[in-house]
């Protein structure tokens, strides 16, 4: 029998007219960056990485993004003397190569399709596609991720998803007497934590409690309790740089995403290493089994403590497939492994915090008491909105 041909992705006119359409609006936005794809060329890249994220290379799942950009418009970047077909096969052998979440396989047109013609890290606003995992594609331009496509359907995400990310994490945050600079700036550095969490690879939780408040070490056993204070300098010195940019803009989401060191993150690329080694310091006590407890000023309290159970607990709660999607009532029972329901429980006591678990294998989920439905809400695949 003749080999079987892979079956093409199928992503609707329609839809692929509203990616470019929302393309079109965010370039708009920024005074210099790349030429946009055309639809063949985006329909193509979409289908590349979608084909070679299924594939594993030495028994490790492939992890890379391509960049809809020419090597003119990059910063110092490694040419290929001759441009690659964008095929599966040279992603899935190239893949391998490149810095995670930094290194991009540069795309441009060519006479028969988009070519690669090699890899870049520092590089203009420009479409992105990322394999995020199996059968998991994101689109993406600027800060901004655009659309989602889990096979076989491709999801285009709202204008401003990077703003409700923070804003969703932000809304729940125990600081209800900070100014909303703060807040945003806040939920930045924990995103950067929980980045940390996921990529040591065990997974973990975060609970951020208020600062002066002890009524949440009831919900849990004493675990390594510490004194820390890197973390909330850094924090500190962000937060002066945000209040810094706000003079120079009218929006306060604009001036904390303006800060070097966030707006590198956000954008995929390596933020200052001095800030880094301090968040990797902290996140990696996330991997002593129980939980990583800090307050609102990132100050950490304790690691390795584990969350109690509670005697009265409510049996449901709200749950968001992803950030987008509407709350549907779940029952706890429901909600997967111990680490999940832990966090959900300290949630129920302890209205004043947030718990963010990271799983082994990668997704987020934010637990937060929502204070206008009375009940906590998981929102899940919180890191579809910033990977």
């Amino acid at each position: 029998m003749p080999p079987q041909r892979k079956k093409a992705v199928r992503i609707g006119p329609s839809t692929l007219n509203g990616v470019l359409n929302r393309l079109r609006a965010l370039k708009s936005s920024y005074p210099s960056s790349a030429e946009l794809p055309t639809a063949s060329d985006l329909r193509t890249m979409v289908d590349a990485v979608l084909w070679a994220g299924l594939r594993k290379e030495e028994g490790r799942q492939l992890s890379f993004a391509l960049a809809y950009a020419k090597p003119g418009d990059c910063d110092d970047p490694v040419e290929f003397h001759q441009a690659l077909d964008l095929r599966t096969e040279t992603l899935a052998h190239l893949a391998s190569g490149l810095v995670r979440k930094r290194s991009r396989l540069g795309v441009s047109p060519g006479p028969h399709g988009p070519h690669v013609w090699g890899i870049t890290q520092k590089l203009p606003p420009c479409v992105k596609v990322r394999a995020l995992s199996p059968g998991l594609v994101a689109i993406k331009y600027g800060l901004e991720n655009v659309a989602v496509l889990e096979s076989p359907d491709l999801h285009l995400l709202k204008s401003g998803n990077l703003r409700t990310c923070l804003r969703l994490m932000s809304e729940g945050l125990p600081t209800a007497d900070a100014a909303d600079l703060e807040r945003y700036v806040l939920a930045a550095i924990l995103l950067m934590l929980v980045e940390v969490v996921r990529r040591h690879g065990n997974g973990g939780t975060v609970l951020v409690v208020p600062r002066g408040q002890n009524k949440w070490r009831r919900s849990v056993e004493r675990g390594y309790r510490v004194r820390y204070r890197g973390l909330k300098k850094k924090f500190e010195g962000l937060q002066a740089d945000a209040a810094e940019q706000l003079k120079k803009r009218h929006s306060v989401f604009k001036a904390a995403i303006a800060v070097n060191d966030i707006e590198r993150f956000l954008s995929g690329e390596r933020v200052n290493d001095d800030l880094w080694h301090v968040l990797e310091t902290v996140g990696q006590l996330s991997a002593v089994d129980g939980a990583l407890v800090a307050n609102n000023k990132l100050e950490i309290l304790d690691f390795g403590a584990r969350i109690k159970d509670p005697k009265h607990l409510g049996v449901a709660y709200l749950e968001r497939r992803d950030p987008f999607a509407q709350p549907t009532r779940r029952r706890i029972k429901d909600l997967g492994g111990t680490r999940h329901r832990s966090a959900l429980r300290f949630v129920q006591e302890n209205r004043e915090t947030v718990a963010l678990v990271a799983s082994h294998d990668g997704p987020l989920t934010l637990f937060a008491f929502d204070r206008r439905k009375h009940e906590v809400v998981a929102i899940r695949h919180v890191e579809r909105l910033i990977d």
